[in-house]
């Protein structure tokens, strides 16, 4: 299986996106901070982007 750093970024903005709408749609009491499994996607997603925009620049 391929890795693409394009495509995790996709994904990781997409299931940010949606679940972003559903929570403020039907948890209106709750606080909005993000949980700290959101902190680990988004870190793995912002790894991934610079990975590969390392790979993509020095090669």
């Amino acid at each position: 299986m391929a890795f693409s750093a394009g495509d995790l970024t996709h994904e990781v903005l997409a299931r940010s996106h949606h679940y972003h709408h559903t929570y403020h749609s039907s948890h209106g009491s709750s606080s909005g901070t993000i949980q700290w499994w959101e902190w680990l996607i988004l870190l793995v997603g912002a790894g991934a982007l610079i990975w590969g925009l390392v790979k993509k620049f020095a090669g």
